[in-house]
């Protein structure tokens, strides 16, 4: 038995290359509602199996800086393909402000041998799936 009835709107999301854009439809003359930018301060939260015993629908949440967007999709793998997606272009995301980082302090005249620690700090962070915490620590 299901403890929450859950009213839910029907939007169309465009994932770009940087950002989580999203529709009142599919239609082309239709204007954007909003737009979620991907960057170090976002997360991506699985799926839940209690979300979908209580609900019916698999969940995922994209969180940003000021807005958290809440996805719901009957299917759990159509749930993993969208969390799977949305956080690779995080990652994308995070990865280039490290390596910005690391240009600045490289042209502030850092030696290579004191880049060595954060490149390899990012090297374990981007392995583990947790640059937001690295990067906003």
């Amino acid at each position: 038995m299901r403890a929450k009835s859950l009213k839910l709107k029907k939007r169309w999301f465009v994932l770009t290359s940087n950002s989580l854009d999203y529709y009142k439809s599919s239609e082309r003359s239709v204007s954007k509602l909003g737009t979620l930018v991907l960057n170090s301060l976002c997360s991506v939260v699985q799926p839940d199996e209690k979300v979908y015993k209580d609900t019916g629908y698999w969940s995922i949440v994209v969180h940003g800086r000021k807005h958290s967007y809440h996805l719901y999709t009957k299917l759990l793998n159509e749930a993993m393909r969208w969390a799977s997606a949305i956080q690779g272009v995080w990652m994308g995301s995070v990865a280039a402000q490290a390596i910005q980082v690391l240009q600045r302090m490289f042209d502030r005249g850092s030696s290579l041998g004191s880049l060595v620690g954060p490149l390899k700090d990012i090297q374990k962070c981007v392995r583990s799936h947790s640059c937001a915490v690295l990067l906003c620590a």
